[in-house]
C-alpha cells in the first residue's frame, strides 16, 4: 500500500484530502508544519508528498528546497489562485506537479497516481542501473562504451519525467533571467554531452515545440539557450528510445515526421520478452543466482514444469 504525507496548516484541507486518499486505499499521514515534516520524512519512507505552499514558519518552497529526497519521492504542491508563478518556480526546484485551490479532487487523484507511478519507476530504474541496466538503457550504454566517444560523457534524459514547460531548458540550457527562477546561467544536456552521447529516453513524450528545436539542433549542429541569442555548436551522437508507436503518433500530429526521419537513421528493435521466450530459462537462472548470493543461500533450482509454466505466461 502506497504511503502519502499531507503537509498543510489548514485542518479542513488536511481532513478532506485524507478522506479522499484513504478512500483510494492509500495510507496517509498528515502534519500541519513544514519544519516538523522535514523531521518526519527522515524517519518514515513515503511514496508521495502533498505540500501546501503558503504556511507559517516554513513555506512549501522552503520545505522543497530542504527536502533531500525530492528526486526519488515526488512532491505535489498545493497552491492558492494567486500563487501560480510560485508553483511554476516549485517545478523548477524539483516539484512533481502543482494543484490549485479550490482543488479538483479528480485532478488531485490523477496527479498522485502519476507521482506514485513515477516513484516506482525511479526506484526500479535505480535498481536496474546498479545491476548495469536492461533493455534499451543497456543498448544505449553498450553503443556508447563501444564507440569512439566512450571517453566523453553519456548524458541520459527521460523526456517523460520532465514537465513540458521545462524540457527546452533541460535540453538546451537557459540564460540568467530568462524566466522567473532562472537565477543563473545553466548549460543544457546538449552542451553537457558535447563530443559524447545524448540518450533521449521516451522521446515520444516530447512536446512539439521542443521537437522543433531538437530537429534544428540535429540539422545544424547548433543550439541556442532559452532566453539567449548566441548559437552554440555541439557535436553529439543522439540515441533515442520510445515505447510508443511513432508512426501512429505522426498520423495523430503528436510527433514530427521530419524529426522521426532524422532520428531513425539506424533502428534497433529491442524485442519484448514474449518474442524471445527461449531467454526465460537463462533469466530465471541469472536472477536465482543473484537472489541466492544476496541471501547467502545455496544455489536453488526451479523444476522444468515451473519453467514451462513461466514460459506459457503472456
Amino acid at each position: 500500500m502506497a504511503k502519502i504525507l499531507i503537509i498543510d496548516d489548514d485542518p479542513i484541507i488536511r481532513k478532506s484530502v485524507r478522506e479522499i486518499m484513504e478512500y483510494e486505499n492509500y495510507e496517509v499521514d498528515e502534519i500541519e508544519n513544514a519544519k516538523r515534516a522535514l523531521e518526519q520524512v527522515k524517519k518514515v519512507e513515503y511514496n508521495a508528498i502533498l505540500c501546501d505552499i503558503k504556511m507559517p514558519e516554513m513555506s512549501g518552497i522552503e520545505f522543497l528546497e530542504a527536502f533531500e529526497s525530492k528526486d526519488t519521492v515526488p512532491v505535489v504542491m498545493i497552491t492558492g489562485h494567486g500563487d501560480v508563478d510560485t508553483a511554476v518556480e516549485a517545478l523548477t526546484k524539483g516539484a512533481f506537479d502543482f494543484i490549485q485551490k479550490p482543488m479538483d479532487m479528480n485532478r488531485l487523484l490523477i496527479s498522485v497516481r502519476h507521482a506514485i507511478d513515477r516513484e516506482h519507476l525511479v526506484t526500479e530504474t535505480k535498481r536496474l542501473v546498479k545491476k548495469h541496466g536492461t533493455g534499451k538503457e543497456m543498448v544505449a550504454h553498450w553503443l556508447h562504451e563501444k564507440s569512439n566517444r566512450s571517453g566523453n560523457a553519456l548524458v541520459e534524459v527521460n523526456c517523460a519525467a520532465i514537465p513540458s514547460e521545462l524540457i527546452e531548458s533541460e535540453l538546451f540550457g537557459h540564460e540568467k533571467g530568462s524566466f522567473t527562477s532562472a537565477i543563473k546561467q545553466r548549460k543544457g544536456d546538449f552542451e553537457l554531452a558535447d563530443h559524447g552521447t545524448l540518450f533521449l529516453d521516451e522521446i515520444g513524450d516530447m512536446n512539439l515545440a521542443a521537437q522543433a528545436k531538437m530537429l534544428r539542433a540535429l540539422q545544424e549542429g547548433k543550439i541556442t539557450r532559452v532566453g539567449g541569442e548566441k548559437e552554440i555548436p555541439v557535436d553529439v551522437r543522439v540515441i533515442a528510445a520510445t515505447n510508443k508507436h511513432l508512426q501512429e503518433e505522426i498520423a495523430n500530429k503528436r510527433f514530427r515526421e521530419d524529426l522521426y526521419h532524422r532520428l531513425s537513421v539506424i533502428i534497433i528493435h529491442v524485442p519484448p520478452l514474449r518474442e524471445r521466450i527461449e531467454d526465460i530459462p537463462l533469466l530465471i537462472d541469472y536472477f536465482m543466482n543473484q537472489i541466492c548470493e544476496s541471501e547467502n543461500m545455496p544455489k536453488c533450482e526451479i523444476d522444468n514444469d515451473a519453467v514451462d509454466e513461466l514460459k506459457s505466461l503472456p
